[in-house]
């Protein structure tokens, strides 16, 4: 049901910052001339505060296939990669003493959660599925490299460490939390006295960080909020799961599972998810250093549970295995699985009602604004919000928007589509 109805609402139109992201970048790469100039420009391109080189190489790669640009295909292979996502989940759970059958049917829980269209704003947007997905699949795949999922630590060869490294920089040119990955590989590198690898990690994120600086130009927050405000929204980001104003209790219960987790020395037990949780953690702190200053209501974007959805997942295998482990009769314990499993469902349809209502108000959206731009492409933005408070306080972007459509529709870079209907 989740991707069915998410598909019904894939359309090759550009939202929002699609016109920027993606539109407005490859008219200005195709005005380049000549290799070295296409890369330095590819390098310096930035938006907002991002610098999206991996989402602006699959731009490229689609502008050198096909000569077009089609917003279907980002959004599908942003919605491809989620599959992958969910394979290194599966490997965050990991309950010790529990047989592969056992362990796959105490992850339907998990399941349900991760597949709940809880961040569907990701799912159907092409410049935020290209650039919040990858930056989960690489920097989740770097992890995994460096530390496996065993209670032993991993021996790794050229082969592997080198495709640690290349995975690494991946993540650090998606989206700026990759670059977190750097100092996790570093501490785990450095106590191991693999110095010469310490030395290549460094190197490779170093080679990142100068490709970021390249040309940035900073951007400065237009809001300042009170110093208590940035922790809750730390805390509001790990506990996205629950809603409104019940994430910042959830995201101090998560803390709490996790520092149980810790002082029972389950994470020794699985390596990989503890610096997955790392990550997570660490990531919500960046968040909120970027994002904090627009207020707690930031907190509550869809594209951030992601984040919360795996350190549940990582915190349920660890309850999983306390509760298997405990005296608890064989009765007992499958009654908390299937409250587990009710809960799961019960939430995976609350959020699926949700996403429909998101995705037709979007679809609205969407089409009022194409069927404007095509009365009137000189005057009528193809950008339209039927929040009337954004409306009115983006209408210099609307404008913006308007004249990068009728560029791209001009080149024949877009041809946008009659209709949204037929869906």
């Amino acid at each position: 049901m989740a991707y069915s109805l998410l598909l019904r609402h894939v359309h090759n139109v550009p939202w929002q910052d699609d016109y920027w992201a993606i539109l407005q970048f490859s008219e200005g790469i195709l005005g380049q001339h000549g290799l070295k100039a296409r890369a330095a420009y590819l390098v310096a391109s930035q938006h907002v505060d991002y610098k999206l080189v991996f989402e602006h190489l699959i731009v490229v790669a689609q502008l050198a296939l096909l000569h077009r640009l089609n917003f279907v295909f980002f959004e599908v292979i942003g919605d491809l990669l989620l599959l992958v996502v969910l394979w290194f989940a599966w490997q965050l759970f990991r309950p010790a003493g529990t047989p592969s059958e056992r362990r796959l049917l105490l992850f339907a829980p998990a399941v349900f959660v991760f597949f709940s269209l809880n961040y569907v704003e990701t799912l159907d947007w092409a410049m935020a599925g290209l650039q919040n997905l990858p930056v989960v699949v690489f920097s989740l795949w770097a992890l995994y490299l460096l530390f496996g999922t065993r209670s032993e630590q991993v021996e790794f060869g050229t082969g592997r460490f080198g495709l640690a490294c290349t995975v690494g920089l991946l993540a650090a040119l998606s989206s700026a939390n990759g670059f977190l990955v750097a100092p996790i590989g570093f501490v785990a590198l450095a106590m191991r006295r693999h110095y010469g690898r310490v030395a290549l990690w460094t190197a490779t994120f170093l080679l990142g960080i100068a490709a970021y600086l390249y040309k940035y130009r900073p951007t400065y927050p237009t809001m300042h909020v009170a110093a208590y405000v940035k922790p809750l929204f730390v805390l509001a980001v790990l506990g996205l799961a629950a809603p409104g104003l019940l994430a910042i209790p959830a995201g101090i219960a998560l803390i709490g599972v996790w520092l149980g987790l810790v002082r029972s020395g389950f994470h020794r037990m699985n390596r990989f998810g503890f610096a997955v949780s790392l990550w997570i953690f660490l990531t919500a702190i960046l968040i909120a250093i970027g994002r904090g200053n627009y207020g707690l209501a930031g907190a509550q974007a869809s594209r951030y549970r992601i984040y919360c959805d795996l350190l549940l997942v990582y915190c349920y295998g660890f309850l999983v295995e306390r509760v298997v482990q405990s005296q608890l009769t064989r009765s007992r314990q499958k009654l908390l699985y299937a409250a587990a499993l009710v809960t799961s469902m019960l939430y995976c349809a609350k959020s699926e009602l949700a996403a429909f209502h998101l995705l037709r108000l979007r679809d609205a959206d969407l089409s009022v604004g194409l069927a404007e731009y095509r009365a009137d492409p000189e005057r009528r933005s193809p950008m339209y919000l039927s929040d009337e408070k954004w409306e009115r306080a983006q209408a210099a972007q609307d404008e913006e928007a308007r004249q990068i459509m009728n560029e791209s529709v001009r080149t024949g870079l877009y041809v946008p589509p009659a209709t949204l209907s037929g869906r």
